[in-house]
């Protein structure tokens, strides 16, 4: 089995993951699993979803990457430009 982990920017894409993506994956053997992006973290609150820009996340996702080396990892997150 493939573990794919997908990065999400919040739960609308949590729950696109888990609904859609995670039963046609399953068919091709490949386990898919949304981890939820944290834009900010204090000593006890993980602040999640509402990205604007890459460095807000940068420090996750290389922790992600180092914690999964030898398996596949992938992001989801919607563009909203309000001009």
């Amino acid at each position: 089995m493939t573990n794919l982990y997908v990065y999400c920017e919040g739960q609308t894409e949590e729950s696109f993951v888990y609904n859609l993506l995670c039963p046609y994956l399953l068919k091709s053997n490949v386990y898919a699993t949304p981890i939820v992006c944290a834009t900010r973290r204090t000593g006890t609150v993980k602040y999640t979803g509402g990205v604007s820009n890459y460095a807000k996340i940068k420090k996750e996702l290389t922790r992600l990457c180092h914690q999964h080396k030898n398996e596949y990892i992938t992001t989801m997150f919607d563009y909203y430009y309000a001009g």
